[in-house]
């Protein structure tokens, strides 16, 4: 049953992650980058901008993924070492989640923006934003092709740097027997154990 537990949470989490990303980086792609309606940009049509911004809410969504995956493991590896699904444990992991989306969010949200930045400011004498603004196709394929190809470039020191946000060291305050390859804690010290001695032959 604990496993069923897990998974819904894992679900619920990541379906309400995934909708405040979505509108986040949506309204970041509007108001800081495109500056103009999406009911400007959808009755033109105007299909640059449209590739522009559905790449960069991928990019974005792709990035604050990482923010799930260590709070649930938190909460997998209490509630294994435990047997047991408190709501201790569940509280710990959703200030772990919260915690973590939110510096996530913040940081693919500017990661994204500098890297649209670098890839225009590469490029002299054009301005892709306004291209693509004009409906420049061109242009639009160029960034949201560079864009991904950035984020998926660092989403796996993105990952780790997530993951390092669980604190190992109160988990194991909290299950005191916690011994969890996929948790381990780098404070902890192993006292090597010297082999038994022979027994003196008679």
């Amino acid at each position: 049953m604990n496993v069923f537990y897990i998974a819904f949470y894992e679900t619920t989490a990541t379906f309400v992650i995934g909708i405040i990303t979505l509108y986040l980086a949506l309204q970041v792609a509007r108001r800081l980058i495109l500056r103009r309606p999406y009911a400007e940009i959808l009755r033109q049509p105007n299909y640059a901008a449209v590739l522009f911004t559905a790449s960069y809410v991928l990019c974005v969504m792709l990035l604050v993924q990482n923010s799930i995956t260590p709070a649930v493991d938190a909460l997998r590896t209490l509630v294994s070492s435990q047997d047991v699904f408190s709501i201790k444990f569940l509280g710990v992991s959703l200030i772990y989640l919260l915690v973590i989306f939110l510096i996530s969010v913040c940081a693919a949200l500017f990661l994204t923006l500098v890297s649209a930045r670098i890839l225009i400011a590469a490029t002299d004498k054009v301005d892709e934003v306004l291209e693509i603004k004009r409906g420049n196709l061109a242009a639009a394929v160029l960034l949201s092709a560079c864009m991904p190809a950035f984020t998926l470039f660092i989403r796996p020191s993105y990952e780790r740097f997530a993951g390092s946000l669980v604190s190992h060291e109160m988990l194991h305050r909290l299950a005191p027997q916690l011994v969890s390859p996929d948790l381990p804690d780098p404070e902890r010290k192993t006292t090597p154990v010297a082999p038994p001695r022979p027994s003196d032959e008679r």
